[in-house]
Order: C-alpha cells, then sequence, then structure tokens
C-alpha cells in the first residue's frame, strides 16, 4: 500500500502512467480524508451550499459570480485536504487559502472568468439545439407533450 498522502513525482512534461486500480485507491484516501473530520466535511458543504443558492438569486450576476468563484472552492477544498493530510486541524479560515496571496488570486479570478465564460457558450449551445423542441412540446396540453419532454 501506497504511504498517505500519496507523494507526486517530479513533473517532467510527461504524463503518467498509472494502473486502472488507482482510481481505487485515490476513492479510499478521500474517502479516509473525509472519516478524519466528517462533520467539518459537512458543515463546509451545507455552508457552501447556502452561499451559492443566495448567490444563485442575484438576476444574472448570481451565477456570473458562482462560477468565477469556482476556482477558489477548489483551492480551498485542496488546501483542507493538505491540512489533513499534514496531520493538521484545518478550520474553516484554511477553506479561503484561494483569497489569502495577491498572486493566486489573480490567477484564479483569470481561470473563473475562463470557467464562467466556457459555461455560458456551452449553456448557449444546449439552448440553440435543444430546449426550442423541449419547450415547445412542452407546452402541449396532452401527456404527449410530456412524454416527449422526458424522452419518451
Amino acid at each position: 500500500m501506497t504511504p498517505f498522502p500519496i507523494p507526486a513525482p517530479a513533473f517532467k512534461g510527461n504524463s503518467r502512467v498509472v494502473s486502472a486500480g488507482s482510481a481505487f485507491e485515490w476513492l479510499r484516501y478521500g474517502w479516509f480524508m473525509f472519516l478524519v473530520i466528517p462533520g467539518r466535511w459537512v458543515a463546509l458543504a451545507a455552508c457552501l451550499l447556502v452561499v451559492a443558492l443566495c448567490l444563485a438569486l442575484i438576476p444574472w450576476l448570481g451565477i456570473l459570480l458562482v462560477c468565477v468563484l469556482v476556482p477558489f472552492v477548489a483551492a480551498g477544498l485542496l488546501f483542507f485536504c493538505q491540512q489533513i493530510a499534514s496531520d493538521q486541524a484545518p478550520g474553516f479560515a484554511d477553506f479561503l487559502a484561494g483569497f489569502r496571496s495577491d498572486e493566486n488570486t489573480r490567477h484564479l479570478l483569470g481561470l473563473g472568468a475562463f470557467y464562467a465564460l466556457a459555461s455560458w457558450i456551452v449553456f448557449r449551445v444546449v439552448a440553440f439545439f435543444g430546449w426550442g423542441r423541449l419547450a415547445g412540446y412542452g407546452a402541449m396540453p396532452d401527456p404527449a407533450g410530456f412524454t416527449a419532454v422526458l424522452g419518451g
């Protein structure tokens, strides 16, 4: 069994090849990280959900903010995991690691803007190709419209 945390080899520009069973090892390590402090993970997830839902209530700007903040949330979760892996007790302040330095904040903000733009493009493509037909079927008063919307 590989020691925990998994040591990362030096990056030489080539992709690593690992066995398919490594995915199960990574899931097991993730589960162990959850079991160390399950209450904090659940509380953190609940807080994230509440913040995302509250931001989503703001018309147009809310969804944009949620998309822009995704990399900051990911950085906080990774730092949270790093604290657990180094046998330290992470707190909720550690979750804000992405906002701590100007350089990180700038890079994460750029990544968030790219993510928001990519999400908007995907949303528009899906809307263009699929929603018009679904909206038309959904407006039908008989059960056939409902069946068509569900793909039947």
